[in-house]
């Protein structure tokens, strides 16, 4: 949006939100870059993509970046003891990997068989249990041009492994409660509506006077009957 004199920008504090998913991507990053180095060909340097100032390496290398992630489901959420809840949800994490250098083609053909490898699902079970290798494309060739305008081999393959990841939500606790007492109309054993505080039950309701006035009506029937 651009700001001008008459449209100030919006100012809004700070969020204050749940801390992150877990893993994070740090952590997704730093296992599949200890996976590639166990098994890339000999002699190859790995590092994360998109990285500033970063000079290319001499010899050959990989690079890795994420580059879609796609929910498989619905999220769950399980409650915690002391009042908080952890969200979690399954995710399809698709990762980039470009290996440059002299027989990059073969290193990417390397990497899409070993990882449909019941191995690499053994290795992340081991030392990441929430994420698990589930497939790979077809590698494909890159054009790479050097700092000197000359071409370099340059192949990509894309790793997709499903990822469970958790948000700890913080639980919600009233600090203090207020009560009171209210007297309800036609509570047992109180006052109805209309009665005087103090009478005793029943005495002066609309029930009460109907029957007595039906009792003396009576008793004047019945003297004049005597007379």
């Amino acid at each position: 949006m651009v700001q001008s004199s008459s449209d100030t920008p919006n100012t809004f504090p700070l969020s204050n939100g749940p801390a992150g998913w877990l893993p994070t991507d740090s952590a997704l990053m730093t296992a599949l870059g200890d996976w590639l180095c166990a098994n890339l060909p000999p002699g190859h340097a790995v590092m994360q993509g998109q990285q500033n100032n970063v000079a290319t390496p001499t010899g050959p290398f990989a690079t890795m970046v994420f580059t879609t992630r796609q929910r498989l489901g619905t999220n769950w959420r399980r409650y915690q003891p002391d009042g908080g809840s952890t969200i979690s949800q399954s995710v399809l994490l698709a990762a980039e990997v470009q290996v440059c250098g002299p027989e990059s083609g073969a290193a990417c053909a390397q990497i899409q068989a070993l990882w449909r490898d019941g191995a690499a699902c053994a290795w992340f079970n081991q030392n990441l249990p929430c994420c698990a290798p589930t497939h790979a494309d077809q590698p494909s060739q890159k054009p790479l041009l050097t700092a000197e305008q000359q071409y370099e081999d340059a192949w990509s393959v894309v790793l997709f492994m499903n990822v469970v990841q958790s948000l700890a939500l913080p639980g919600e606790s009233a600090l203090s409660a207020h009560t009171a007492v209210l007297q309800a109309d036609g509570a047992p054993g109180g006052m109805g509506a209309g009665a005087k505080p103090g009478a005793e039950p029943g005495v002066g309701s609309p029930a009460t006077s109907a029957t007595t006035g039906a009792g003396e009506q009576a008793s004047t029937s019945t003297g004049a009957a005597e007379g």
